[in-house]
């Protein structure tokens, strides 16, 4: 899943080839699809989906989304059947160690691009950042830094859980600290999301050291106020003059000194700065979403918006056919308050139901605590991303969901 080289159409990755496979296999083998409350909240997630597409801007591109989507949820369906037959573990294992060969050779790539050789295109790209100028970026074989970034805030935590509770510990702490290295090398806002999705994780494991917890949950806090403050302006300079203000007249006690008539003295700051793509984007969902507030402009149609934003001069050429880059403003421009109150009750059901599941013992309680840290992280960062896109976040709905059901099965015995 981790894998999108080579691009495909429709933001295809070379593993959804491989899916009728797995749809022929569901079919020929037809397993007991074990039954979870997730199943219906789903079914309405995907009804607030559909109800945009009669009245949007363009039924075909709402259409091709709307299929998108049903492939999600068939992922879910084929780990939901699968887990019980391969193993909650095994799964995690194949995912986590993917994607840690995905970092161990971004950062062979990185150290042979600071070292004045060739630059892998194929795991990282050199780019200008603001405050810190030439980089190379990580992003794996995906599409941008961005989204390895959040595979890596999702993975990074399901990776703990196998290098802190299972026998190849030291194996897999290398594959931890290789990860927290390149997610660090991505240079994307995920950061924020990774270290709340690590810092969920261990909170229980810190439970008598209260200055830890403290000090970990603020520099959690202050990562995301950080870096979702970057994401509306870069401060390009900042100007501090000392003048006099001859508006203001003597002060009436004996302890002020002014100096008349040159006034009060006086510092005036000067920031010169540049709004970011991430928040002109917003704007744009927000006013399609003013626009048409109940049904939305239809699934999928974000870069009509963004098109026509440009043409009025609101985004620049870079950013005319992006995607929202946000779940609650995509959701809210393309399906409305419709798409907003079908997908929130899906949230909060997959919370919940994590949480249940990770009170249970044994390794699936431990790996459901590690797959609700990384959907926190998720969470976290999707005021910057659509995460209900990710295939690894409907890879966590769907263990959930078998591991639910498989604990249900037992307590009824």
């Amino acid at each position: 899943m981790p894998v999108g080289w080579p691009g495909l159409p429709w933001s295809m990755q070379p593993g959804d080839l491989l899916f009728p496979i797995v749809v022929l296999a569901l079919l020929l083998w037809r397993p007991a699809l074990p039954a979870h409350r997730l199943d219906a909240f789903i079914a309405i997630y995907l009804t607030g989906s559909a109800l945009s597409i009669p009245l949007s801007v363009s039924p075909r591109i709402s259409m091709l989304a709307l299929t998108k989507e049903l492939y999600l949820a068939g992922v879910y369906l084929a780990l939901k059947a699968a887990a019980g037959e391969v193993g909650v573990v095994r799964l995690c294992r194949w995912l986590c160690g993917s994607v840690g060969v995905l970092a161990v050779s971004s950062l062979a790539a990185a150290a042979v691009f600071y070292m004045g050789g060739p630059l892998w295109t194929f795991v990282g790209s050199s780019m200008p950042l603001p405050y810190v100028g030439q980089v190379f970026r990580a992003h794996g074989t995906l599409l941008a830094p961005e989204f390895f970034g959040n595979v890596l805030t999702f993975v990074l935590p399901v990776a703990a859980v196998l290098a802190v509770d299972t026998d190849s510990r030291g194996i897999w702490t290398g594959v931890l600290a290789a990860m927290i290295a390149t997610e660090l090398l991505t240079f994307s806002k995920s950061l924020a999301g990774s270290v709340v999705a690590l810092v969920v994780f261990f909170w229980p494991r810190w439970e008598r050291q209260p200055v830890l917890r403290a000090a970990a949950a603020a520099v959690a806090v202050l990562l995301v106020v950080l870096f979702n403050a970057a994401a509306i302006a870069t401060v390009r300079r900042v100007d501090v003059q000392f003048t006099k203000d001859s508006r203001v007249p003597p002060p009436d006690s004996l302890y002020g000194l002014q100096d008349d008539p040159a006034g009060a003295d006086r510092i005036e700051v000067g920031v010169s700065y540049n709004p970011m793509s991430y928040y002109l984007i917003k704007k744009v969902a927000w006013h399609a979403f003013v626009d048409r507030p109940w049904l939305g402009t239809g699934l999928g149609t974000f870069p009509l918006d963004a098109e026509r934003a440009y043409q009025e001069g609101r985004l620049h050429q870079a950013h005319r056919r992006d995607l929202a880059h946000s779940l609650p403003f995509g959701r809210l421009s393309e399906t409305g308050l419709v798409g907003i109150l079908t997908l929130a009750p899906l949230v909060v059901v997959l919370w919940q139901s994590i949480l249940q599941v990770s009170r249970t013992p044994g390794i699936d309680g431990r790996i459901a605590w590690g797959l609700f840290a990384g959907v926190v992280g998720l969470l976290v960062n999707s005021i910057n991303v659509d995460v209900m896109h990710f295939r690894f976040l409907w890879f966590a709905i769907g263990l959930t969901a078998a591991m639910g059901a498989a604990h249900l099965s037992r307590a009824s015995r």
